[in-house]
């Protein structure tokens, strides 16, 4: 081959070489930017699954609330009969009582103790007050206050030294 031709040869396969290049570097943009965007894809669906787990808790939460809070009364029903029981009936009647507070703990249900306590309106409304030498204490309990998971499903209703 003559001089001439390799020259020619030689400026052909510089100027492949230096396309071949830049077709590369695109190509490596090109694939960085689809990783990013992979990245952020992924982190959006992160995201979105524990929103979605979140709500579900919270909707699961609220429905046990609302169940929870209309069963309440019932409860109570429960404690003003045992009051009335004789000891024999109450000791089966105790047993059907015991069975209820059980699931109700088991649901997250917790009885609130505010009897000789101060006064806290955040867990219980006072519906009476007397004068007494423990001022802004609970001293009687007419109403007994529950929780749920942290949360006030009921104040209880209480009188306070004042």
């Amino acid at each position: 081959m003559k001089k001439e031709e390799m020259t020619v040869e030689l400026k052909r396969l510089e100027e492949l070489t230096q396309a071949l290049a830049e077709e590369n570097e695109a190509l490596i943009e090109a694939s960085e930017r689809s990783a990013n965007q992979l990245s952020v894809l992924k982190r959006d669906f992160d995201n979105y699954k524990n929103r979605t787990r979140n709500a579900e808790q919270t909707a699961n939460d609220d429905g046990k609330f609302f169940v929870i809070e209309k069963m309440l009364p019932i409860l109570d029903t429960f404690d003003r009969a045992a009051k009335s029981l004789s000891e024999k009936e109450l000791q089966s009647f105790n047993l059907v009582l015991r069975q209820f507070e059980k699931i109700l703990a088991e649901a997250g249900v917790e009885e609130m103790e505010v009897l000789g306590l101060p006064f806290d309106p955040a867990v219980a409304e006072a519906v009476t007050a007397e004068e007494s030498e423990e001022k802004d204490t609970v001293l009687e309990v007419y109403l007994k206050g529950y929780k749920f998971k942290e949360k006030v499903l009921r104040h209880a209703k209480v009188k306070v030294g004042i």
